[in-house]
């Protein structure tokens, strides 16, 4: 017989509250008490179905959200920022098979990233200010083979992209593809 099962949750996180309680301010010398708070409707769908008894497909989709860091509140007057939190929608799709001496899964992934967060020095402030998105996407793999007396051998895998929306750039820092065995 074969099952599917869908589910849709709208999630509502307590908010995150960054807040700076500093008898010297480090720009300007003085008191410094400042906080906000950051909140967003974090909705998500899942679907699963069951091919067979040990073989499975999924899809998912999930926004994503990420309040700055208090250390956007270090300049001279931190209501003066419009650093937004940074944001995604997050995509994937895959397949899951598991039996007594073998387990395999692979998927497909798709993220736009939104309001990425960079920081700048001009003289001696340095300026928080969302630099825009990225596109990352790519494909993973893993394996594990049992081979009997406690001892398994296991591999994975994946090739990956990671580009600005702007000028489609690869991201510092971001692996084109990794690998463990």
């Amino acid at each position: 017989m074969q099952q599917g099962r869908a589910l849709l949750e709208q999630r509502q996180h307590p908010a995150p509250h960054r807040h700076l309680d500093a008898k010297v301010n480090q720009k300007t010398g003085l008191p410094l008490v400042y906080g906000k708070t950051y909140d967003s409707v974090l909705p998500s769908f899942e679907a699963r179905y069951m091919v067979d008894p040990h073989w499975s497909t999924y899809a998912q989709v999930a926004k994503g959200f990420l309040a700055p860091n208090r250390n956007i509140f270090y300049t001279q007057d931190p209501s003066k920022s419009s650093v937004s939190p940074q944001t995604s929608w997050n995509y994937q799709a895959g397949t899951s098979s598991q039996t007594h001496r073998f387990s395999f899964s692979g998927d497909l992934y798709y993220i736009d990233f939104g309001n990425l967060i960079g920081k700048r020095k001009i003289a001696s402030n340095t300026v928080f200010f969302n630099q825009g998105g990225v596109i990352y996407k790519g494909v993973e793999l893993e394996g594990t083979y049992y081979m009997g007396d406690g001892f398994s051998i296991f591999a994975n895998g994946s090739i990956n992209s990671a580009k600005d929306k702007a000028n489609h750039q690869w991201i510092a820092n971001a692996p084109k593809k990794t690998a463990s065995m």
